[in-house]
C-alpha cells in the first residue's frame, strides 16, 4: 500500500466546511504524506486554542516527540498521537537528515475524547506494522482525497470515526489478544459455541484448568467483567443482532440465546440496553 502512496508524491490534503449543516463531534481536517529535512518543528502550546489530535506514522528516517519531560524517538514504524492544546512537541531532532511521515488531523469533542483514552491505555508512542489495518485505511483515505472524493464533512466525519476505531482494534485489541492468558481465549470461544446452553462459572473454570476463584479473579483482570456478566453480555449482543436480521419471535430469539424464560429474558435485555427486545426490534425497523 506504501508503494502506490510513493507513487503519488509528497502531498498534503486539507479540508474546510464553512457551512455547519449539523454538529459533527468528530471531523478529519488534514491528511498527508511528506518528507523533512530541515526545519520541522510543532510545539502544540503554540498552535492556537483550537482543540485536535494529531497523528503521525514514520515511514522513513528519524523524528522525535516530546511529551513533558520525556522525548520519544521516531523510528521506522512508530507512531505518535499528540493532543492539541498540550504539553507537546514533535520536530526533526539535529542528529536526523531527514523525517518522512503520515500524518491525520482530527478535531471534534468526541475523536479527542477516543484518543485521549487511547493514549491512556497504550501510552502516546506505539508501534503500528506497514502492512497494517491503520496504514492500508490511511493510504485508501489519501487516495480517495487525492482524487477529490471527500467533498463534504459527512464522509470526512466517517472517515474520521473509521480512522479512529481501526486504530483502537489494531492497538487495543491487538495487544489484549497478544497478552491475554490462552485459557481466557479457550473460555471465550467455548463460550460462543454454546451459547444457547445453560452453564456458569464452574463450567468455565474446568475448561480454564484454574479453581474457580482463580478463574474468575484472571478472567476480570483481562476483560474488566466477570465471567458471567461477560457471558451475558455475549447472548445479549446475539440478541441483538437476531433482533436487526432475523424474523423470528421473541421467544424464539430468547430461547436460542440460553433463556427459557421470557421475562427474565426482557429484564436483562433492558438491563443492558435500556429497552424491552420488542421496543429495540420496533426502532429498528
Amino acid at each position: 500500500m506504501l508503494n502506490e502512496l510513493k507513487k503519488i508524491g509528497h502531498s498534503d490534503n486539507s479540508f474546510f466546511f464553512p457551512e455547519r449543516l449539523v454538529a459533527l463531534h468528530s471531523m478529519l481536517t488534514n491528511c498527508g504524506y511528506q518528507n523533512y529535512t530541515e526545519n520541522y518543528v510543532w510545539d502544540s502550546l503554540k498552535r492556537g486554542p483550537k482543540s485536535m489530535t494529531v497523528w503521525q506514522y514514520t515511514i522513513s528516517g528519524q523524528g522525535a516527540f516530546r511529551v513533558g519531560d520525556r522525548t520519544y524517538d521516531l523510528n521506522p514504524g512508530t507512531a505518535f498521537i499528540a493532543e492539541v492544546p498540550g504539553n507537546n512537541c514533535y520536530y526533526l531532532p539535529n542528529n536526523s537528515e531527514h523525517w518522512e511521515l503520515l500524518y491525520v488531523t482530527i478535531i471534534g469533542a468526541e475523536a479527542i475524547r477516543l484518543m485521549r483514552e487511547l493514549v491512556e491505555r497504550s501510552g502516546p508512542v506505539f508501534k503500528l506494522p506497514e502492512e497494517g489495518k491503520t496504514i492500508d485505511l490511511f493510504c485508501d483515505i489519501f487516495r480517495t482525497a487525492q482524487k477529490g472524493r471527500l467533498d463534504n464533512p459527512f464522509k470526512l466525519s466517517e472517515m474520521s470515526y473509521r480512522f479512529v476505531m481501526t486504530l483502537y482494534d489494531e492497538i487495543l485489541l491487538g495487544n489484549w489478544k497478544k497478552e491475554r492468558p490462552e485459557f481466557i481465549g479457550k473460555v471465550i470461544d467455548f463460550c460462543l459455541s454454546h451459547i444457547g446452553e445453560p452453564f456458569g462459572v464452574e463450567e468455565m473454570a474446568k475448561i480454564s484448568g484454574l479453581s474457580r476463584y482463580h478463574f474468575s479473579r484472571e478472567f476480570k483482570k483481562y476483560t474488566g467483567m466477570t465471567p458471567m456478566a461477560y457471558y451475558t453480555e455475549m447472548r445479549v449482543k446475539k440478541a441483538i443482532r437476531m433482533l436487526q436480521a432475523e424474523n423470528k419471535t421473541i421467544k424464539e430469539i430468547a430461547f436460542e440465546c440460553g433463556y427459557d424464560d421470557l421475562s427474565y429474558f426482557g429484564k436483562i435485555f433492558r438491563k443492558s440496553t435500556g429497552m424491552s427486545p420488542a421496543g429495540f426490534r420496533n426502532t429498528e425497523k
